[in-house]
């Protein structure tokens, strides 16, 4: 995964889940970079919706669990 696609992730990962044109401006992107992103970051961790793709960020160790549990505790 590169880190452009982990820091997408990041992003999206948020509380509060930002919009395409969040995203992209905060990133310096466009929208369609950002739909790409979505669209092959689901793919390579076999996902199909935001929550999905919490839970496989949370397992990678690239976000944080929302609950404050440290990778491998579980929450």
């Amino acid at each position: 995964m590169s880190d452009r696609q982990r820091e997408y992730i990041v992003l999206v990962c948020r509380p509060v889940e930002p919009t395409p044109a969040q995203i992209a401006e905060h990133m310096g992107i466009t929208e369609k970079t950002v739909e790409t992103h979505r669209a092959k970051v689901y793919k390579k961790l076999d996902v199909h919706s935001r929550m999905e793709l919490l839970f496989a960020a949370v397992r990678l160790g690239i976000v944080a669990c929302p609950c404050g549990a440290v990778k491998g505790e579980g929450c």
